[in-house]
């Protein structure tokens, strides 16, 4: 079940500031949490507010970024304006 928009936001003001955005970045677009630590800057269009999900992040992977298991993961999902101005 999904969180409701005030558990997320509670969520995030229990975390350190640094992680806030992570928290209703992966909420607001319903990633893995692979998909959300392997974006990059360059995978968000703010002008036409969409996300590119092209890699994935492994446990223990150090950083490094490796394609998705399924092709279908790989998708572009609109930018939801509370996401992209939060």
């Amino acid at each position: 079940m999904p969180l409701s928009v005030e558990q997320v936001a509670a969520l995030a003001r229990a975390m350190p500031e640094r992680y806030r955005a992570m928290v209703f970045t992966q909420a607001g677009l319903g990633l893995r949490i692979g998909e959300l630590l392997a974006l990059r800057a360059q995978d968000v269009d703010f002008v036409r507010r969409s996300v590119r999900i092209e890699w994935q992040s492994t446990q223990g992977s150090k950083g490094e970024r490796s394609e998705p298991k399924t092709p279908r993961s790989r998708r572009t999902i609109p930018l939801p304006r509370l996401v992209a101005e939060g």
